[in-house]
């Protein structure tokens, strides 16, 4: 591609002593998903009225069945402001409940799916799935693998994980 010719000779003219690979690695990562991510929006998420960060939130919930925010908010990158917003929205559509379902601490809620709330995350989770092995088809089943495996290397292991518990 000509920008990504482009913006690596801008990198090695900016800092010809630094890991340009590095460099390129991170400028198409960020590229390759915010591509992933509208598109996933206009195709899958539009048309059920949701966004990539209600199908996120909807999604860590459909993995644990039952959580709370923080816990939303670490493994779906958003802030603990924006799943609050994103909560209120599902709560409000009918999508969730929220419970207080900790004795120690009742500032802590629980939060799960109403039947609506399934229903809305079991479509929207196979129209993703669907719309992701379109996605992800210009690649082979071992260069799928190969991804999957170095990003889920980066999230556990990249610098960004220093000092946090292993989730």
């Amino acid at each position: 591609m000509e920008y990504g010719r482009m913006a690596d000779a801008y990198a090695r003219a900016v800092a010809p002593a630094a890991d340009q690979l590095s460099l390129g690695l991170g400028l198409r990562l960020v590229r390759a998903s915010g591509a992933f991510v509208k598109a996933a929006e206009i195709e899958v998420q539009r048309p059920l009225k949701l966004n990539w960060s209600y199908f996120s939130t909807i999604y860590v919930i459909s993995v644990f069945k039952s959580l709370e925010a923080r816990t939303i908010a670490r493994f779906t990158g958003l802030t603990r402001q924006a799943v609050s917003i994103v909560l209120a929205g599902m709560e409000k559509a009918g999508l969730v409940i929220r419970s207080s379902g900790n004795q120690e601490d009742g500032r802590l809620v629980s939060i799960r799916f109403t039947d609506q709330g399934e229903e809305t995350a079991s479509r929207s989770v196979q129209d993703q799935l669907r719309f992701s092995e379109k996605w992800f088809s210009v690649l082979d089943r071992d260069e799928r693998a190969e991804l999957n495996r170095l990003l889920e290397k980066l999230l556990e292991k990249g610098p960004q994980q220093a000092g946090r518990r292993d989730q």
